[in-house]
């Protein structure tokens, strides 16, 4: 059948109530289905329905987290898509077919993206096309014009360390490669000082950060580091993006960064999930005592 006469949908949440949803992942497992549905309406030339990002949970709340990942006043329908009353009447009456049962639907129904799906494996090819929409919706384009002036990125490391839910690992966690834990801000540390100690302190480090100051202390008080402040979830993943490398986190919202960038990032030793970069030497993996190979040093490239 002709794909062109169907809708997508990227469904975030179960409890989606159309203009607001309630629980449902953080930003970076949102833009998985988000993606998925971009790239088959670009390719099948179907109608794209925006998707419901604000949000209501109460865990970053109850954490004290910076961001409470409302997504609220963040995003807008980019050029193409149907939002509002249009897309409220859509979803109430067209026709719902799952993303795995595409060869199933009849003209007019609305195909529903979920979930993590292969994570970037679907996406590998539609890096470049991907940022482009993604930065189309965004609200604050002019704050992330200031954010830019303001960071550097494309003369700086960008560095992200993803505390909130995540747990405080234990010495097993770190050698069994649990997933969704906190690297130890010591690692950080120790990354930091082998490129400051390179780069004779000629370079510069933004750090983006759920976790309060006194928890990155040891890192912020390092020479050359200081935090990225001013700009919400959306616009980091775009701000990390835009760096010379990235120092990663084991999250996803590290990974998109890492993926829309295609820069150099350095990941801790077993916990970097899947490969984002077109060229496989700009990602390493290094453990607490390793030293990074200068051969990884020199794919960084400085603008």
């Amino acid at each position: 059948m002709e794909f062109a006469v169907l809708s997508v949908y990227p469904r975030f949440s179960k409890l989606d109530f159309i203009f607001f949803r309630l629980l449902g992942p953080g930003l970076g497992n949102l833009l998985f289905p988000w993606a998925r549905a971009k790239i088959f309406a670009m390719k099948n030339n179907c109608t794209f329905i925006t998707p419901t990002w604000p949000q209501f949970k109460v865990g970053p709340i109850i954490r004290n987290e910076p961001d409470k990942r409302f997504y609220t006043g963040m995003f807008r329908p980019g050029v193409s898509e149907v939002g509002g009353f249009v897309k409220c009447k859509r979803i109430v009456i067209d026709r719902k077919i799952p993303e795995s049962s595409i060869g199933k639907a009849r003209a007019g129904d609305m195909i529903v993206f979920e979930g993590l799906g292969d994570y970037f494996m679907d996406l590998i090819g539609y890096s470049s096309f991907l940022k482009s929409e993604f930065k189309k919706i965004l609200i604050s384009s002019n704050n992330i014009d200031s954010l830019m002036d303001k960071l550097n990125p494309r003369k700086s490391i960008a560095v992200h360390v993803r505390f909130g839910d995540f747990k405080v690992p234990t010495v097993s966690d770190l050698d069994n490669e649990v997933r969704n834990i906190r690297i130890p801000i010591e690692w950080y540390v120790a990354i930091v000082n082998q490129l400051n100690t390179h780069y004779s302190g000629q370079v510069k480090f933004n750090v983006f950060s759920d976790a309060s100051d006194f928890e990155l202390s040891p890192l912020l008080s390092l020479d050359n580091v200081s935090r990225a402040l001013g700009g919400n979830a959306a616009e980091d993943i775009l701000l990390i993006s835009e760096h010379a490398c990235l120092i990663a986190s084991a999250s996803t919202f590290s990974m998109w960064g890492a993926f829309l960038g295609q820069m150099p990032s350095i990941w801790y030793k077993g916990l970097k999930q899947q490969s984002l970069n077109d060229n496989s030497q700009w990602e390493i993996e290094v453990g607490m005592s390793d030293q990074i190979a200068p051969i990884f040093i020199e794919n960084i490239k400085y603008e």
